[in-house]
Order: C-alpha cells, then structure tokens, then sequence
C-alpha cells in the first residue's frame, strides 16, 4: 500500500465512502453550483479540500501514486517522482490520483484551487518566485470560510442530491466538458502552486532551529551552503512533517528555492547569493549583504571539510593496502606484495601532507572566529560609549547643575531636620518613666513575694492544728466558776481575769506560729 493510499485508509472520510450518507458525494461534487446556491457548504468543503491537501503535500504524498494501477480505490496511472513538499502540482494525473471508483471524480477540484489561490492559501509557483516585495498572504477572514457543524450537516442533503443525479446522468459527471462551472475553473487552476502553510510553517521551523541551536559561538554560524542548508535545518521541517520517501532529498530543489524566496521577502532573515545562505546575525533583525569575506570563508571551510573526508578515505585505503598485503604474504607473492607496501607508504606519505593542511586551515578558522568575535565586542563596546555619552549629554546632567541639585536637596533636609527639632523641643515633658529604676523597683517586690510564701505556707500548715473553742461551756469551767462566785469575786476581778487569761492564750498562738 502507497503512502497515499496509507493516508486515505486512516482518514474518517474515506472509510465506508459507499454509504449513501457519506459526506465524499458532497464533496466530489461540482462545488461551483454551490457558491450562491448553499455558500455555507461551499466554504465548508472548501476548507476540507485545503487541510487534505496540505496534509498530503508536507507528508510528501501528493505525488505518491505507484501503486494506483493497482489499487481499486484510484483509477489512472499517476507519478510516484515527486517529492515536493511546499510546491503543490495540479495536472489532470494529480486530478486522476484523487478519483475513486466508487465514488468518482473530485469535479469541483479546480474551483477549489482558485479559491484558495483567492485567500492567498496558494500562490502560483511563477508569482511567488518573481515577486519583489511582501505578499498578502492568506487572508485574515479565512475563519469566515470556516462554519459549524450544523451548517455543514443541514447543507449535506441537498449536495448528496445533486451528487446522485450527476451520477444518474442528470449534469453529467463524467466528462469535463459537461461539468458545469468547474470545467473552466479546472483548465485556469492547471500548474504549480506554492502553499503558504507550508511555506510559512517550514521557514519558523528553519529560524528556530537556526537561532536556537546554531548561531551559538560566532557569527560565521550564520554562513551556510545550500547543502548545508538542507542537511542541517531542512532536515528538521522534513521530521516534523514525516519522513520522505525512500531515496528522497529533504526538501527538494524546487521547495528549496521557494523556502528561501520566502525567508528572505517575508522575514528579511537571510541573503542568498547562489549557493551562500546567511543569516541575520539575531532573530528579528535583517540579514546583511554577503560580502567577498563572507564567501572567503565559506570556500575556506568548504575545503577544511573537503580535507577532513579525504583523510577517512586516505585512511581507509592505507587499510585496504594493509590487508592486500598481507594476503599476498600469505600467497607467497613478495612482488606483489611490495608493491601494495610502496602504495601504502605512497598513501601515509599523503595523510602526512593532508593532516597537516587540516590542522593549519583549522587554526585559521579558529583565528577567524576569534576575530570575528573581537570584532562584535569592539562594536558593543562602541555602541555602549556612544550610548553613555548621549545620555550624559543631557542638559540636567551638566556637572554644576547636579552640583546644584545636590546642594539644594542638602538644605532642604537641614530645614527639615531643624523643623523636626524646634516641633520637638516645643512639646512639654512627656512625663516617661526611667525603665531602669522600673526593673529595680519590680526586682523588690518579687523578692518579698518569695520571702512571704514560707510564711503563709507554715500559717495553712498550722492553724488547722489549733483546738476548737468548744461551744458550751465545760463542766471544769461550771464548777471554776461557782467556785469564783462562791469566794465572793467581785464580777469586775472576775472580767479582769477572764481578759488576762485570754491575752496569755493569744500570746502563746502567736509564738507558736512564729516557731
């Protein structure tokens, strides 16, 4: 199975395409009977046919038809020699690769095509090269061209119809003379066309890949050959896109070509001059003219790298003698066995030469590089000098008027500290209490806390030991006192005694409590 035929398996609209309901009849339709008719469907299928298209042009199948012989989904023979990628070739074998047999031709691929040409998603190949300045590119209302599914569902019917009557003879469909409007459009759409997706798209990849893995150490990276150019940046668009066929360059000539016509008209990122590419030496900036220098440098390093792969092959001959040596030792063959030995010594003799030419062209390049390089920080540092000295030529920054400026800030602080001053002294004492004699004083109370809780403590401890006074008078103490009453006591002596008897009491309490 072709690449091609490997897509459309894959591809939602090209499965069960025989169903009366397959959107294929809509789309393989004359599209031209729609534009004022149903434009909902017509931009809707307009916009399908631009991503198939694209896709199968950067997948690098739009020319892969080998097997369409074959096949029983593609009627025609069709070319499987192209690989563009950007170039996109509209010819009745590219309308052929599209026909299926159950569902037929694509009769509305011309109209297609020029409208695409009209959003500028397509330019013809000799407009696009011959152009001087800026192309339009695709238009910014190409999302008006893009509807909902709705709209594109309700508009189905009606092209599924018309599809079937074209194929019951009604418009007939299987003849460009009788397919309607699309039959002119089909012979003006004819030719090569540059695809600005992909144009666009490969030029970002190449500037990313460029700035940030390349232009690293010096600005002779910013020199290239063509061939430099595609093995080492093209090959990348190519990965992202998907690998080409078997055998196939990168990009080819032609993509090659109209990849750089676009870097340099639309980005201002590159200068070409036959087979030298250089690069802006940052992104965003316009790439200068190739110089003589320039292209002394690139002959200079072409012929290290040409060096470099002669001593690989230098090398492996010197191996090659070696073992023809050897098994003419081993044949008994001593003539010519010297006679591999002589072309040996003849090859070391060569490596010798050619080694010592590498490492002196090498020692030049790293030289060149380095003053290339002296070069860029001399100019940086002319462009900061230049820079300082104009903004140090502004009228404010003028020595005395700085002087002036300063000494005017100067006397305005001392104003404002001698107001801050005078607003101070003019305010009564506060009255703020000394922290120190704070510390002291609360040191003595903290210390008389401590020396009094001993003392409440043993107080707790002792008290509950006292006894009770009991509350009714005892036996001992009736009699005492009819004792008293009977010695005739005065109840003044009496009340004496009883006061006396208490203090005594109260001075032994408090005796006790001090033990």
């Amino acid at each position: 199975m072709s690449s091609f035929h490997a897509y459309l398996a894959k591809h939602r609209d090209f499965q069960d395409r025989k169903a009366s309901s397959s959107r294929l009849h809509s789309l393989y339709s004359d599209l031209s009977r729609h534009k004022n008719s149903n434009p909902a469907s017509f931009r809707a299928n307009i916009e399908w046919w631009r991503k198939v298209l694209t896709e199968t042009l950067k997948g690098g199948i739009q020319g892969d038809a080998a097997t369409a012989t074959t096949s029983a989904d593609v009627k025609g023979k069709g070319k499987a020699s192209s690989a563009d990628r950007i170039v996109m070739h509209v010819n009745e074998d590219f309308k052929e690769k599209w026909t299926l047999s159950d569902v037929g031709r694509p009769l509305g691929l011309g109209t297609v095509i020029l409208e695409l040409a009209n959003a500028f998603e397509l330019v013809r190949a000799s407009d696009f090269m011959a152009a001087e300045k800026a192309l339009p590119g695709p238009s910014k209302g190409a999302k008006g061209r893009l509807i909902s599914p709705t709209k594109v569902a309700s508009s189905l019917a009606m092209d599924v119809l018309t599809w079937a009557l074209a194929q019951l003879g009604v418009g007939s469909a299987e003849d460009d003379e009788d397919e309607g409007g699309d039959a002119k459009a089909w012979k003006e759409a004819q030719g090569d066309w540059v695809c600005w997706e992909a144009v666009d798209e490969a030029a970002q990849i190449v500037l990313r890949e460029h700035y940030e893995h390349r232009a690293l150490l010096s600005s002779l990276d910013s020199l290239y050959t063509k061939d430099d150019f595609q093995g080492k940046l093209c090959t990348r668009v190519v990965s992202k896109w998907g690998a080409s066929n078997a055998g196939s360059e990168p990009l080819s000539a032609r993509d090659l070509d109209a990849l750089l016509k676009h870097l340099q008209r639309e980005y201002s990122a590159v200068s070409v001059d036959n087979e030298i590419v250089k690069f802006a030496l940052r992104k965003g900036e316009a790439a200068q003219t190739i110089t003589l220098q320039d292209k002394s440098v690139v002959s200079l390093r072409e012929t290290h790298m040409s060096l470099e792969r002669q001593i690989v092959d230098i090398g492996e001959r010197i191996q090659a003698c070696t073992r023809k040596i050897k098994e003419a030792l081993c044949a008994r063959s001593q003539e010519q066995a010297k006679s591999y030995l002589r072309s040996r010594k003849l090859l070391e003799e060569l490596l010798l030469k050619r080694t010592g030419t590498v490492e002196t062209l090498g020692s030049v390049l790293v030289k060149i590089e380095q003053a290339a390089g002296d070069a860029e920080i001399v100019a940086a540092y002319e462009l900061s000098a230049t820079t300082l000295k104009k903004i140090l030529s502004d009228p404010s920054l003028q020595v005395d008027r700085v002087e002036n400026t300063m000494q005017k800030l100067s006397d305005a602080i001392a104003d404002q500290q001698e107001i801050q001053e005078m607003i101070r002294s003019g305010v009564p004492p506060s009255g703020e209490i000394d922290e120190e004699e704070i510390m002291k004083e609360l040191e003595t109370l903290e210390q008389d806390a401590k020396s009094e809780e001993p003392v409440k403590r043993t107080a707790d401890t002792v008290k509950p030991m006292l006894p009770q006074v009991p509350a009714s008078m005892p036996e001992a103490a009736k009699s005492t006192s009819s004792t008293i009453n009977s010695s005739r006591f005065s109840a003044k002596d009496g009340l004496q005694e009883v006061t006396a008897s208490i203090a005594t009491e109260e001075v032994r309490e408090e005796s006790i409590v001090v033990t």
